[in-house]
């Protein structure tokens, strides 16, 4: 990280009505994931980060490089031990819609 990113991060961290925007944004957004998750039949961890950690079975990394192929992006985590998951970061509610519209389309595949 470079120091203008460091000032800029300061500054954001500083703006309160900002921090709480991004909280109610990722909140909102994991509201949307977990929803849409569970009605696709997945599990998942809870979770109050800016991501959610989804079983998707066996084949995470063949499902993680469909979606790729899409342009959707995930991280497997079998570097982790968690060889039938993968990990999604909270987007804007269009892209946590095109991420599991494309996730139902790869999991009928």
């Amino acid at each position: 990280m470079n120091s203008l990113a460091q000032v800029a991060a300061c500054a954001a961290l500083a703006d309160r009505a900002h921090l709480e925007r991004i909280r109610g944004v990722t909140h909102a957004g994991l509201a949307q994931l977990e929803a849409g998750l569970a009605k696709l039949g997945l599990r998942f961890a809870a979770s109050d980060a800016n991501f959610i950690c989804i079983e998707v079975g066996p084949g995470a990394d063949a499902l993680n490089d469909r979606l790729l192929r899409r342009g959707v992006i995930t991280r497997p985590l079998g570097g982790f031990g968690l060889t039938t998951h993968l990990r999604v970061s909270v987007g804007t509610e269009a892209e946590n819609e095109r991420f599991l519209e494309t996730l139902a389309r790869e999991l009928r595949a």
